[in-house]
């Protein structure tokens, strides 16, 4: 039986590019890609932190996302997991909560916790002390993404959302870490 999983992605277009990174990884590792909404074994949601609003709205989407989808193991990621993970843990639903620099290890993590294998909630690990990064799968993109109305594929350009700092200049910069090369 194919796993399915299902994505929502708050935020900057970095936060785009890695939302359709990790849908990339998980498809290659056999689970196929739903809607947000539509039933799913697991539900994805890459979250932001940038404002007090940005906070806000990933709860709700969260919510949104236990109510519509309750069966489901829920797994939050993003900027507001790395920099607030025990908060993001208490939310009601949330199974797991994973770090921006433990995105790469993400299909892993998922088919352990659907396995019943997960040991620790949270997997957080200190930015700052990641050196290398995977590199980007974007040319799966296009092929995995589970089609949207509203969202086209997403492009990283320098300067439209630096890994650094957030182009409203939140001090992202130690939510991200600092700007690498794949």
């Amino acid at each position: 039986m194919t796993r399915t999983v299902a994505f929502a992605t708050l935020g900057c277009r970095l936060n785009q590019v890695d939302g359709h990174e990790m849908q990339a990884a998980l498809s290659a590792k056999g689970f196929r890609p739903v809607p947000f909404g539509e039933p799913a074994d697991v539900v994805v949601v890459n979250t932001c932190t940038v404002t007090a609003r940005a906070d806000f709205s990933d709860r709700q989407t969260i919510q949104r996302a236990v109510r519509g989808n309750p069966r489901a193991r829920l797994v939050v990621t993003g900027c507001w997991a790395q920099t607030d993970p025990e908060t993001v843990a208490r939310v009601r639903g949330v199974d797991l909560v994973v770090g921006n620099a433990d995105k790469a290890r993400l299909p892993e993590m998922v088919a352990d916790l659907l396995d019943g294998r997960t040991t620790s909630r949270v997997r957080v690990s200190d930015i700052g002390a990641a050196r290398t990064l995977a590199p980007a799968p974007l040319a799966e993109v296009a092929s995995t993404a589970a089609p949207s109305a509203s969202c086209r594929r997403p492009e990283a350009r320098p300067g439209a959302a630096s890994p650094r700092l957030c182009s409203i200049r939140c001090g992202g910069s130690w939510r991200r870490d600092t700007p690498r090369s794949c």
